[in-house]
């Protein structure tokens, strides 16, 4: 990726699991979550004195594997969405707004985005609402509605003041991170 970037070693669970385990003793050195209550909730049980920065942006999306897909669904449409326990579920929930409950009957409840854009792919939901990321680059699903001013903050909070944390913080919110991140999918924040 970039050069003098220190090793990375990653732990891709969901957030909630990830900030229990850091409160509990588990090592680390950065905090990356979308969800900033999990991480305000690190900042708390660590007693840290250091803020989380949003490194990136991923917009919330519906997804289709028919690029001719419209929104909003057809009556015995179903809807992959995430439950809101993960920060892409309770994103969707706030969405949807009113309209939540008028379509919960559609809805096939995922515990993470991966699953959701697993089921639209195997034709197992017509559609799903996940982040842009999860589009970007398949041919397989296509982004077919926007849910304007809806997107995931990810942000970085270091753990401890080590020079490989604060170097990896840098990279984390470079200009050169945030060009990657783009080709990915991410905006910048």
């Amino acid at each position: 990726l970039i050069e003098d970037t220190p090793k990375v070693q990653a732990n891709t669970a969901p957030s909630s699991r990830i900030a229990r385990s850091l409160a509990m003793g588990a090592p680390g050195d950065l905090f990356l979550s979308a969800n900033l209550e999990w991480s305000e909730h690190v900042i708390t049980e660590l007693k840290l004195d250091s803020a989380a920065l949003p490194f990136a942006n991923n917009p919330l999306v519906l997804i289709s594997s028919q690029a001719d897909y419209s929104w909003p669904p057809e009556t015995g449409d179903r809807i992959a969405i995430a439950t809101e326990q993960v920060p892409v579920g309770g994103y969707a929930r706030m969405a949807l707004g009113d309209s939540y409950d008028g379509l919960t009957e559609q809805f096939i409840f995922a515990e993470s985005a991966t699953k959701i854009t697993q089921w639209v792919r195997l034709g197992e939901a017509d559609a799903g609402i996940t982040y842009q990321t999860e589009a970007v680059g398949r041919e397989d699903v296509h982004i077919v509605h926007r849910f304007p001013g809806i997107t995931a903050t990810y942000f970085a909070l270091p753990l401890n003041n080590r020079a490989e944390t604060m170097l990896m913080l840098q990279r984390m919110t470079s200009s050169e991170t945030a060009e990657i991140l783009e080709a990915q999918g991410f905006d910048r924040p």
